[in-house]
């Protein structure tokens, strides 16, 4: 393992969670700490704001997705 935690950043609505998801799959057997990281504007203060309240890919939103989309 090269880092200690992968962070994805994508839109913050239910499609961006399926690509973090995605995205999530390829990555997570090389390292489990996979974060996904919401802003709505490319700003440092909105970086900063998500990058303080990482979470992990929520799957009952990808299945919504998967199911209803």
């Amino acid at each position: 393992m090269e880092v200690d935690e992968v962070l994805i950043a994508t839109d913050p609505d239910i499609e961006g969670e399926k690509i973090a998801y995605d995205v999530q799959a390829y990555v997570k057997p090389y390292n489990p700490n996979v974060f996904r990281v919401k802003y709505h504007a490319v700003t440092k203060d909105e970086i900063v704001n998500a990058l303080r309240n990482m979470e992990r890919v929520n799957r009952q939103l990808v299945e919504g997705q998967v199911l209803g989309g």
